[in-house]
């Protein structure tokens, strides 16, 4: 791990120990939690929409992690009066963040639900850095600037037309029973998060300058479909990947094919797809040179995806598994855990060629290399008569 990735990847995974969550989710709200201190890199900043049941975790993916991590956060519920928001930008340094608990209450469930002014202003117009909200000061309104980074969550379709479309959406599902995550309000969780939140923005800040200059220079060319909305949302991560290095620009890149591409545009994965790429993941996060099917299932079975709960052993071992990744063979190794054992497995170099070649199939780089259009146009290349 590079040392420019090095807190990225701690707040990650101190993310990890409180929400249970598939990868892709938890790499952006990191991305985007890392943004906030810096959010002028871009005219733009990204929201964040988590919906699901009840008891899913929205409110730990959207509120808690913000409240612990985000550049001065600003709560915002169906209480919020007009003084308060007016108090809130009449201070000498208004908000970076702005975290709607609960949407569906504030517009409705079906977000047309007449709301407070300021507060529906302040959702539509704090996606950009000419943002305003107006505020009453002394009998007189002004207008007070206010843009930032926004997470929402609520039940189906919470929120107005004209936010909606500005946010990454977050699908979410609660944890199964037995899955263990610490309380994300805890008072231990709080004091151990403040030092991770003073590392992340200092280095958020004296990387900033980079990021800005990297999303100038390439931001037409991280992919052929990021653009206008999307290079908008997602822009300013993948400058916040690039600015930390390490393995973040692919997490960046896998994170927009899974969550930014239209349905059409996104590639349906199949069950056999997606335990070969599960397995080869294991391998990467482990380190094993020896896939052992006795400690793969039931990793598997931690895993956010409803489909490894529902499903029996004998399913898994004798049927899905051998036709994704292939028949197992004794072999002898070390486990995640460094004990050497003997037992039915795949060699792990094996299983990550496949899923390397499958990547490639469902996700096919179409990333621009080389010199654009411009860089063509003002290169002078010398021949020979």
């Amino acid at each position: 791990m590079s040392n420019r990735a090095h807190i990225l990847t701690m707040v990650r995974n101190f993310n990890e120990t409180l929400m249970w969550a598939p990868d892709e989710h938890l790499d952006v709200i990191t991305l985007v939690l890392a943004l906030t201190p810096v959010k002028d890199i871009s005219p733009n900043v990204p929201y964040i929409l988590a919906t699901g049941k009840a008891e899913s975790g929205k409110s730990t993916l959207t509120k808690n992690l913000p409240l612990l991590f985000a550049s001065r956060p600003f709560l915002i519920d169906r209480l919020t009066t007009s003084d308060g928001l007016r108090n809130k930008f009449l201070e000498r340094e208004p908000p970076d963040t702005f975290i709607y608990d609960d949407a569906s209450k504030i517009w409705g469930a079906d977000g047309r639900r007449a709301s407070t002014t300021g507060v529906t202003q302040l959702a539509v117009n704090g996606y950009e850095n000419t943002g305003r909200v107006a505020v009453s000061r002394n009998g007189s309104t002004v207008e007070a600037p206010a843009w930032g980074v926004s997470f929402f969550n609520g039940l189906g379709d919470v929120l107005p037309g004209d936010v909606a479309t500005r946010c990454i959406k977050l699908p979410v599902t609660a944890k199964p029973a037995g899955v263990r995550k610490r309380p994300a309000n805890s008072v231990p969780v709080r004091l151990e998060a403040e030092p991770l939140k003073r590392e992340l923005h200092r280095w958020a800040r004296a990387n900033r300058r980079q990021m800005a200059a990297w999303l100038t220079a390439n931001a037409h060319r991280i992919h052929p479909r990021l653009d206008n909305r999307l290079m908008q949302l997602w822009g300013p991560l993948f400058a916040v990947a690039h600015a930390a290095g390490g393995d973040w620009p692919e997490r960046c890149m896998q994170a927009f094919l899974v969550l930014g591409l239209d349905e059409s545009e996104r590639p349906v994965v199949q069950r056999g797809e997606q335990v070969l790429l599960d397995a080869a993941k294991f391998a990467m996060d482990s380190g094993v040179a020896v896939i052992f099917t006795a400690e793969l299932v039931p990793w598997l079975r931690g895993l956010p995806a409803e489909f490894y709960g529902e499903v029996p052993d004998q399913y898994l071992v004798t049927d899905l598994l051998p036709r994704a990744i292939g028949p197992t063979r004794r072999m002898r190794g070390r486990t995640s855990a460094g004990e050497l054992v003997s037992g039915a497995g795949w060699p792990a170099a094996d299983v990550l060629e496949k899923a390397a070649a499958l990547r490639e199939d469902l996700y096919p780089s179409e990333r621009a290399d080389g010199p654009d259009e411009t860089e063509l146009a003002l290169t002078l290349t010398a021949v020979t008569r």
